[in-house]
C-alpha cells in the first residue's frame, strides 16, 4: 500500500519508531469536524531469487482495535480554542481496514489455505467525528496513548491552506493549461462509515491556492448521487457506482496560469500540490512506453537505457541453457481448445513439431509468464497510429531505447519491434523449409513443459532454461496482422524518407497473398474472441493506403458489408476499430466515398458512446465501454480506444467535435492519474502516489529496490468463485477487510497483493500499450501555451491578502482587477478598526498600513466593489 506523506508533520511532529505495536502512517482531517488516524499494522519479508516462493515471513504487531474503537481513547485539548478547552472526546468512530501486504503462505491445504502463522499485515483507517468544528488558526492536541509505538500524541495548528484532505481528488501530475476542462472532485467513502455527506459545502466557495493565495475562485457544485449507477455490470459493485459516495465537483475550467496550485476549501482542507504546466502529461507517457521496452524478450536491458538492467531472457543463441529450447511446430495457436494451452493440446503440439529454432528472438513478455500472444500485435499497429499523428515533435532519442540515435522515431523504433520478431519467426521457418511463407507466433509458451517455478524457487525469465518452449504455427490471422503491420510500416517510412533496411512493402503483399490462399473452412468463424475478417479489413486498409490497388478495395468492401453493423455500435473489437478508421481517413481518390462516409460516421457513433453516453454517467467523467466488468484493468487503464480513434479522425476536419472528445481524453486521464478513490496515478514510478506491490517476476527477482517503473496493473477485480482460496486468489484479500468486501465501492478494493495476478499483474497489450497511447495522445495532442493566460470566465469571489508584520501592512491580492471602492479592517468581534480608500482602484495589489496596535488574533478585511459587492476575509496577525 502506498503510504501518504501527510503535510502536518511539517509543524514539528518528531517520530522515532519502536517495535511490537502498530505505527501511525500519518494523521489528517477529512473536514473540520472530522479527524483519519492511518495506522499499519506491519509488513511481510518476500521470498528472493533461489528461494521457494513460500520463503516468506509477515511480521505484524496489530492494532489494539477494542482499544481503538473506543471514544475514551482519544481527547482533543487547545491552549487558545474554547471548546476544547477541556479535554473532549469524539462523539463517534468509523473505521475500515483491509490488507496491503501478503506472505505466499500456504501451511495447509485443504481446498484452500490455512494458516496459523501470520501471513498478512492490514492497514487501518480510524474516523474520529469531533463535538465541535476545529476552528482557524487555533492550536490542539490529539492524544491517543497506548496505540501505537511511533506516537502517542499529535499538535497541530489548525490551518486549512496547509492539511490536505483526502476526500479532496485531483489529478496527481496535474493539467494542461489550455485544456478545454478541469476539475477536482470531493467526495470520500469512510469504511463503515459509508460515503461522507459534503452537502453544507455545496454552493459554498473553493480557492486555487498558489504559494498559499488564491489565485482563481469558484463554487463548489452537486455532481453525482452515490446511488448514481456507473457500469452496466451493476453486481460488480454497489449501486453499480465505483465511488461509494456523494460527489462535488469543484471547476477550474477556465483558469490558464502556470505554476503549482491547491484546491482549498473551507472548512474541508486543501488539495495535494498539483501542476498547471505544459506538457503535463508527457511522464505518465514516457513512462508508459517505456514499460514497453523493459518487457522486451530477447534482450538484455541495460545501462544507458534503464537502471532496471536484467540479462537476457529466451534468446536460443544468447540466454545460457536456452540453446535448443524454442522449438518450432505446426499446429496453428487458433485450432487449439484453449488459447492458452491445456493438457489435451500437448500431445498435437508434440507430434508436429519441426525443430529447433536458433534465429527467432524478441517478443513482449509479460508480468510472469514471458509468452507471447496475437494480442500483442494490437502494439505495433497502436503505436503507428501515434507515431504517424505526432512525428513532428517525437523525435529521435525522446524514449532512450537501444534504437535511439538512427535517425528514426523511437515510437516508430518501439513499434518496430514485434514485426521485426515476426520477419525473423518467418524467414527461419520458410527457410528451414517448415513453413510456405505464412508468419507463425500467434502463440509462444512453454507452460505445458514445466514451471516457472521449478520445484518452487523462483526465477526470473533469463533463468528459465528448464522446460521447452513452443512457437506455434503458421496461420492467417497473424499472418494477415502482418500484411498490415508490414504496410503501414512501409507507408510511414516512405513518407518520412527513413532507409528501410527490410522491404516491408513486399513484406505486406506476399503475407496477404498467403492468407489468401491458405485460409481453411472455418477459419471465418470466430476464434478465440478474434474474427478473421477484421484482420483481413485491417491489412486490406493499409494495403490499399500504400498501393492504391483496387483488389484490397474490394476485399475490403466484401467484408465490411457483413461486419459493419447496421444499427448498434461498431463493436469495440479493436481490429474492427483500427480496420474502419483507416478506411474512414483514407486520402482522397482511394476507397468508395459513400463506404468511408460510413466508416466515418460509424467511428463517430462509437467515439460518442465511449467519451460522451458512458463519461457523463459517472461522476468523474471517464470513459470507456460502459459494460465493461471490473477486470483487466477496467479500473486503472483508460480503456478509450474509439475514443482516440474519433479524435484523431476529426482533429483536422472537425475540430469542434474533435476538442469536444479531447476533453473526454483529457477527464478520463485525470480519473487514473489521480481523480479516483485512492488518489493514485496509476502508472508505476509515476509519482509519490502509484502502485508499490506488482506481480511482476523479473523485479522480484532482479535485486532492485525501487519498483519497476511504467506498469499498469490490472487493479480492482470484481469478486466471484475464482477457485481455492490462497494467497494467488485475489479473493484471499477478502477475509481481511472491515467493512465486508461486499459493502466496498468497486474502485476502492485495491489491496497491493502482489501474490495475486489477476489484480496486481498486467499485459502489456491490455495495459501497458493502452495507457502509453492516451497519455501520448494528451502528451502531444495540447498544443503547449508558452505564455501565462489569464482567466477567461469571471470569478465570484476575487480578493485574498494577508498581514505582513515587519512592515505592519495588510497586503490585498486583486489578481482580476475588479474596482474596488472601499476597505474596511475589522477585529473578529465585529468591532471597526480602520478604514481606508486606495488611490489605483483595479490594482492586482493593493497595500495599506495599519496604524492602530493590534494584538495577535484573526481579523477581518471588508472590501466593498463598484458594484455594491463586498468581500470579506480573514488575516492572521501573529
Amino acid at each position: 500500500m502506498m503510504h501518504q506523506r501527510n503535510i502536518f508533520f511539517a509543524f514539528g511532529l518528531l517520530i522515532s519508531t519502536f517495535a511490537h505495536s502498530a505505527t501511525i502512517v500519518d494523521i489528517g482531517i477529512i473536514h473540520q469536524q472530522l479527524i483519519v488516524i492511518h495506522f499499519d499494522d506491519g509488513y511481510v519479508e518476500h521470498h528472493k531469487v533461489g528461494e521457494p516462493r513460500t520463503n516468506e515471513t509477515a511480521v505484524t504487531y496489530p492494532l489494539n482495535l477494542d482499544l481503538a474503537l473506543q471514544l475514551s481513547a482519544y481527547q482533543l485539548t487547545s491552549t487558545n480554542d474554547t471548546n476544547y478547552t477541556n479535554p473532549m472526546l469524539p462523539v463517534d468512530i468509523g473505521r475500515k481496514s483491509k490488507a496491503t501486504d501478503f506472505a505466499w503462505l500456504c501451511e495447509t491445504f485443504n481446498n484452500g489455505c490455512t494458516n496459523t502463522s501470520p501471513d498478512h499485515a492490514k492497514e487501518h483507517w480510524i474516523y474520529l467525528y469531533l463535538p465541535q468544528p476545529l476552528t482557524e488558526l487555533k492550536t490542539y492536541t490529539l492524544t491517543f496513548d497506548g496505540l501505537a509505538t511511533n506516537q502517542s500524541s499529535w499538535t497541530f495548528l489548525f490551518y486549512e491552506k496547509q492539511m490536505v484532505s483526502d476526500a479532496i481528488h485531483v489529478n496527481r501530475e496535474g493539467y494542461q493549461p489550455n485544456a478545454g476542462e478541469k476539475f477536482a472532485y470531493l467526495y470520500h467513502w469512510a469504511g463503515d462509515k459509508g460515503g461522507l455527506d459534503f452537502s453544507a459545502w455545496e454552493d459554498k466557495y473553493f480557492y486555487l491556492l498558489r504559494n498559499g493565495f488564491s489565485v482563481f475562485t469558484g463554487l463548489v457544485k452537486f455532481r453525482a448521487a452515490a446511488t448514481q449507477a456507473e457500469t452496466g455490470q451493476t453486481e460488480d459493485t454497489p449501486n453499480g457506482n465505483f465511488l461509494g459516495a456523494d460527489v462535488w465537483e469543484c471547476d477550474f475550467s477556465g483558469f490558464g496560469l502556470v505554476g503549482e496550485f491547491q484546491i482549498h476549501i473551507p472548512g474541508v482542507g486543501t488539495s495535494p500540490v498539483f501542476s498547471i504546466r505544459n506538457r503535463v502529461y508527457e511522464d505518465a507517457f514516457i513512462k508508459s512506453i517505456r514499460g514497453l521496452y523493459h518487457n522486451r524478450s530477447g534482450i538484455p536491458l541495460e545501462a544507458p537505457h534503464t537502471s532496471f538492467t536484467r540479462p537476457v531472457p529466451h534468446s536460443p543463441t544468447l540466454t545460457p541453457g536456452f540453446e535448443n529450447r524454442l522449438k518450432y511446430s505446426s499446429v496453428r495457436a487458433f485450432d487449439l481448445a484453449d488459447f492458452n494451452g491445456n493438457a489435451a493440446d500437448k500431445p498435437l503440439i508434440e507430434a508436429a513439431e519441426k525443430g529447433n529454432l536458433t534465429e527467432t528472438w524478441g517478443w513482449y513478455q509479460d508480468a510472469g509468464d514471458w509468452d507471447g500472444y496475437y494480442q500483442h500485435s494490437h502494439i505495433p499497429a497502436w503505436l503507428f497510429l501515434l507515431n504517424e499523428n505526432y512525428l513532428d515533435i517525437q523525435g529521435d532519442g525522446r524514449l532512450n531505447i537501444p534504437e535511439s540515435g538512427n535517425g528514426i522515431s523511437d515510437i516508430f523504433d518501439e513499434a518496430m519491434w514485434l514485426p521485426q520478431f515476426l520477419h525473423r519467426a518467418r524467414q527461419e521457418i520458410t527457410n528451414k523449409g517448415w513453413g510456405t511463407g505464412g508468419v507463425p507466433g500467434s502463440r509462444v509458451f512453454g507452460d505445458l513443459w514445466g514451471d516457472d517455478a521449478p520445484n518452487g524457487i523462483g526465477q526470473g525469465s533469463w533463468q528459465d532454461n528448464n522446460r521447452d518452449w513452443y512457437l506455434l504455427g503458421e496461420d492467417p490471422w497473424m499472418t494477415y496482422k502482418y500484411a498490415g503491420m508490414a504496410a503501414n510500416a512501409a507507408y510511414l517510412i516512405q513518407a518520412n524518407g527513413w532507409e528501410p533496411t527490410v522491404d516491408w512493402g513486399q513484406e505486406a503483399i506476399s503475407a496477404w497473398n498467403w492468407a489468401q490462399n491458405n485460409t481453411l473452412p472455418g477459419d471465418e468463424n470466430e476464434q478465440h474472441g478474434i474474427r478473421l475478417a477484421h484482420v483481413r479489413m485491417y491489412a486490406a486498409a493499409q494495403l490499399l493506403r500504400l498501393t492504391g490497388a483496387s483488389e484490397y478495395n474490394s476485399a475490403y468492401l466484401l467484408d465490411a458489408a457483413a461486419e459493419w453493423p447496421t444499427t448498434g455500435v461498431l463493436p469495440g473489437n479493436e481490429d474492427l476499430l483500427l480496420a474502419t478508421y483507416y478506411y474512414a481517413t483514407l486520402p482522397s481518390g482511394l476507397g468508395d466515398a459513400t463506404s468511408k462516409n460510413t466508416a466515418r460516421q460509424l467511428i463517430t457513433q462509437a467515439a460518442n458512446e465511449e467519451l460522451i453516453t458512458t463519461a457523463n454517467q459517472r461522476a468523474c467523467r471517464w470513459g470507456g465501454n460502459f459494460y465493461f466488468p471490473m477486470l483487466v484493468g477496467q479500473g486503472t487503464t483508460p480503456m478509450i480506444q474509439a475514443g482516440v480513434l474519433g479524435y484523431l479522425m476529426e482533429k483536422d476536419n472537425n475540430p469542434s467535435q474533435a476538442k469536444t472528445w479531447l476533453n473526454r481524453i483529457q477527464t478520463t486521464a485525470d480519473y487514473f492519474l489521480g481523480n479516483n478513490p485512492l488518489h493514485m496515478s496509476w502508472v508505476t514510478g509515476l509519482n509519490d502516489h502509484s502502485p508499490q506491490e506488482i506481480f511482476h517476476l523479473d523485479w522480484w527477482y532482479g535485486g532492485k529496490t525501487a519498483v519497476l517503473p511504467g506498469v499498469i496493473p490490472y487493479g480492482p477485480w470484481r469478486s466471484g468463485d475464482y477457485g481455492p482460496l490462497g494467497p494467488w486468489n485475489h479473493m484471499w484479500a477478502a477475509q481481511f477487510v472491515h467493512p465486508p468486501l461486499d459493502e466496498w465501492p468497486g474502485h476502492e478494493r485495491w489491496f497491493s497483493q502482489r501474490s495475486a495476478p489477476l489484480t496486481s499483474e498486467f499485459t502489456v497489450h491490455q495495459n501497458t500499450r493502452q495507457a502509453a497511447v492516451v497519455y501520448g495522445i494528451l502528451a502531444n495532442a495540447l498544443i503547449p501555451v508558452s505564455v501565462e493566460t489569464p482567466p477567461t470566465s469571471p470569478q465570484p469571489v476575487l480578493i485574498t491578502g494577508w498581514f505582513d508584520a515587519t512592515a505592519r501592512q495588510v497586503h490585498l491580492h486583486n489578481p482580476h482587477h475588479v474596482t474596488i471602492q472601499h476597505i474596511a479592517l475589522w477585529d473578529e468581534n465585529g468591532r471597526m478598526i480602520q478604514t481606508h480608500i486606495t488611490g489605483d482602484k483595479t490594482a492586482e495589489y493593493i497595500h495599506f498600513p495599519v496604524t492602530t496596535p493590534l494584538t495577535p488574533g484573526i481579523y477581518l478585511v471588508n472590501t466593498t466593489l463598484s458594484d455594491d459587492r463586498s468581500a470579506v476575509l480573514k488575516i492572521w496577525m501573529r
